[in-house]
């Protein structure tokens, strides 16, 4: 991603929307690095929100989960919780960077979304039974007052 306009985000910025249903504690792994001649106050950014995605220009939409920057070209690697808020939704994740240069940016690489399934509740095997029993006394007392 090379920063070629100004504000946040701008033209270096990229999303893709995420369905996460039926998963909950989702977390975005991935690995990135700076181009050479970044400086430090260059930042690399992951944001989120829900579907369908608000404008990227928008950032009181989206909830910022990542920001840090490097002046190396260092690879360094991620995991991020989204929190409880995305499980079991449709949302969007957006990287993007705020540098001062044309020249500088982030290489983000081997993006991964994982979370855990949810479970559905089993039901009770008493239950069914317990249902039949119920109705069984309800057919008995209606054909007992019916005589």
């Amino acid at each position: 991603m090379r920063d070629t306009l100004f504000g946040n985000p701008d033209a270096a910025a990229a999303s893709a929307v995420i369905d996460a249903t039926g998963f909950k504690n989702i977390t975005v792994s991935f690995t990135w690095r700076a181009f050479f001649g970044n400086e430090a106050s260059d930042d690399l950014y992951l944001s989120w929100a829900f579907d369908p995605a608000p404008a990227l220009t928008d950032q009181n939409a989206w909830t910022e989960v990542f920001s840090n920057g490097s002046e190396t070209t260092t690879t360094f690697s991620e995991t991020v919780s989204l929190g409880s808020a995305a499980d079991g939704a449709l949302f969007n994740l957006m990287f993007w960077s705020d540098v001062s240069a044309s020249s500088e940016g982030f290489k983000i690489d081997d993006v991964v979304v994982t979370g855990e399934a949810i479970t559905p509740v089993p039901l009770p095997a008493s239950l069914p039974l317990m249902a039949a029993a119920l109705a069984g006394f309800g057919i008995m007392r209606r054909r007992k007052a019916a005589t």
